[in-house]
């Protein structure tokens, strides 16, 4: 849970240049992780499928760990991950599309 609040704080805390780059932020609640696409071309299928690995790498990471947990925990980090994969890949499809910024 420590590791979390750290994660959480340091994108919390993203200097202003790095929001000039080319990043998704893939959260699942209450940590976040951002995702570089600068060197991947997401118009092309390749692209798209590099990106969506980096999300689903990107939300495994925030919500999951190799603990053995009770039930509910593990119900709960589930919906995180599904969460976090749907966000991300909402906001590449946004992108890649035209519809929205780069975050």
């Amino acid at each position: 849970m420590k590791l979390m609040m750290i994660l959480a704080a340091s994108v919390a805390l993203a200097s202003p240049a790095a929001a000039a780059t080319m990043d998704i932020v893939v959260r699942g609640e209450p940590v976040a992780r951002v995702v570089n696409f600068a060197d991947l071309n997401i118009g092309s299928t390749a692209g798209r499928a590099a990106l969506s690995g980096r999300i689903r790498s990107a939300a495994d990471f925030i919500c999951t760990e190799a603990n053995i947990d009770p039930v509910d925990i593990t119900i709960a980090r589930k919906e995180c991950y599904r969460t976090a994969v749907s966000n991300g890949e909402a906001k590449a499809d946004a992108i890649a599309t035209g519809h929205v910024g780069g975050r």
